[in-house]
């Protein structure tokens, strides 16, 4: 059976939801999630990470427990300080930073969070000088990329996942396809692109929001940059995730965006969907070699990692649970 790659980052997560639900030091990160979206289709799954030796080894357990493969997870010896609040609001849209949330956090939420200790929030000084310790590196990489049938790439220290991207293509012969979240994050200077990484990445998968954070200096809407991207760079495709909206996706350098929907479904805590986009993504891109087709395993993915507290609980739904959503997606985009 041929295996995924998620690399990415571990992190502990207070989230608060629209309802006021408080939740604290829950199991999160970019590639914990991604790598959930993979393994919920029943595929072999290996994630690459850095934690903390401070890091809770019962969520290491969970995940190795759910099978998905550690060995690629690195131990630092400092404090696991990748941490993150999320504030979500009625409208979907979320904030991790506090100033922004004063409206919704009553006496009761602040009563149960830490709002006194720094957090590294996005773009922050302390998120620029912790993030890049707790991003996987080359060394983490196995040795063998024969049965490796993808790799995603979620957002990091961007020295790290240029390496990453190069040592995979070096190493499988260009044959590995790579996904990538949005590489814009570590620069103060937004509209800017790095050539050195997207020259090896397959699909570039932003989120509407970071997509427009990226085309605002280039006064250029989003999906204009994002199509002058995929002509720049030879991508495959470029694609937007859209939150509750679902997403769109752009395959022809002159075609039509294409919409996809959200899967219709309850969500408790919408921490990690895009992330579980990607991966579900990865694997259907592997199944299915149609983006469109690929796309719609992301939304399958997101859809179960949203309906629970925490990745974990995606990681054990039965495959032909998932494969049910799927026909389902696959009936509401031809009606």
């Amino acid at each position: 059976m041929n295996s995924f790659i998620a690399a990415g980052n571990f992190t502990l997560d207070d989230v608060v939801t629209s309802e006021g639900l408080v939740k604290r030091n829950q199991l999160g990160g970019n590639g914990v999630y991604s790598a959930a979206g993979m393994r919920l289709w029943g595929v072999n799954v290996i994630l690459l990470s850095v934690v903390g030796d401070d890091f809770p080894v019962a969520y290491l357990d969970m995940l190795s427990g759910c099978g998905i493969d550690i060995s690629g997870v690195s131990v630092v010896s400092q404090r696991h300080e990748l941490r993150s609040r999320a504030f979500y609001f009625p409208d979907g849209s979320r904030t991790d930073v506090i100033s922004e949330a004063k409206d919704i956090i009553t006496e009761r939420i602040a009563g149960e969070l830490d709002l006194v200790s720094e957090y590294p929030s996005m773009g922050s000084s302390l998120h620029r000088t912790i993030w890049p310790v707790f991003t996987p590196d080359t060394s983490q990489v196995p040795k063998n990329l024969g049965q490796v049938g993808g790799a995603h790439l979620a957002p990091g220290n961007l020295d790290n996942n240029r390496r990453l991207a190069l040592i995979m293509k070096q190493m499988s012969h260009q044959k590995i396809v790579i996904s990538y979240d949005w590489p814009w994050w570590e620069w103060d200077c937004e509209g800017q692109d790095d050539a050195n990484l997207l020259a090896h990445i397959d699909y570039l998968m932003p989120s509407i929001e970071e997509a427009n954070i990226y085309s605002g200096p280039l006064d250029r809407s989003a999906p204009d940059a994002l199509r002058d991207l995929l002509i720049k760079y030879d991508l495959s495709s470029v694609l937007m995730k859209k939150g509750a909206l679902g997403s769109s996706i752009l395959v022809e350098p002159d075609g039509e965006w294409i919409n996809i929907p959200a899967f219709p479904t309850n969500a408790k805590d919408p921490t990690g969907a895009g992330d579980a986009f990607c991966g579900g993504f990865q694997v259907g891109l592997f199944e299915t070699g149609d983006p469109v087709q690929a796309a719609l395993y992301g939304a399958v993915s997101a859809s179960f990692v949203i309906e629970e507290f925490s990745p974990t609980h995606a990681c054990l739904v039965n495959p032909d649970n998932a494969r049910k959503r799927l026909a389902k997606m696959r009936s509401m985009m031809s009606d």
